[in-house]
């Protein structure tokens, strides 16, 4: 459960990226530094402001907007501007933008960036119009959340395991193998 975060800790984070956030942004994250909502059909994580009050939070908010914006920035396609507040479990990113017309403050607009595209579309027209999720278990009853799920495997570092010997003889259970970027599941790559 997300704690409630100290402005000065927004500024904090305001100040490492040079701009500073859109004020629903920020009221809500005030309130509960992280969590989760939904947009585009999908439930995403809050990424939280770093918080280094105590051993508790700073432990609960080390994968901070921050971080998680400099590794999304090391992606081909990401907006240069973009700030990655979400993600959804696949390397897809809810993101805000600089404001074209006031440089140094992101705008309002919560958009979601496709990694397979590389392409951002609007999703809200501000960040106080996404809810939270509402959890149902699979047979109807609150309780766990659902997760879209695409046949995309990718993520930074993804290994998995190839199949037969080498020529070595060394079993290939034991062979690291790189997943391609966008496999439907059996190992070919979605065009």
């Amino acid at each position: 459960m997300p704690f409630p975060v100290d402005i000065s800790w927004v500024k904090a984070t305001e100040a490492k990226l040079g701009t500073s956030f859109p004020l629903g942004f920020v009221a809500r994250m005030i309130k509960s530094n992280g969590g989760d909502v939904e947009a585009d059909g999908d439930v995403w994580e809050l990424y939280p402001f770093l918080d280094k009050s105590d051993r508790t939070r700073l432990k609960r908010t080390c994968n901070d907007i921050v971080l998680e914006t400099g590794k999304a920035r090391a992606w081909p396609g990401f907006p240069a501007d973009g700030v990655a507040i979400a993600g959804n479990g696949t390397a897809d990113r809810l993101i805000l933008l600089e404001d074209p017309t006031t440089p140094g403050k992101l705008q309002a607009r919560v958009f979601v960036w496709d990694h397979e595209t590389s392409e951002a579309a609007p999703v809200a027209d501000d960040f106080v119009d996404l809810r939270s999720p509402t959890l149902q278990r699979s047979n109807g009853k609150s309780g766990e959340r659902r997760r879209r799920t695409s046949g995309c495997t990718m993520r930074p570092g993804n290994v998995g395991m190839t199949s037969g010997e080498d020529p070595a003889g060394v079993a290939a259970s034991h062979r690291p193998r790189i997943e391609p970027c966008c496999s439907d599941g059996n190992g070919r790559v979605d065009a």
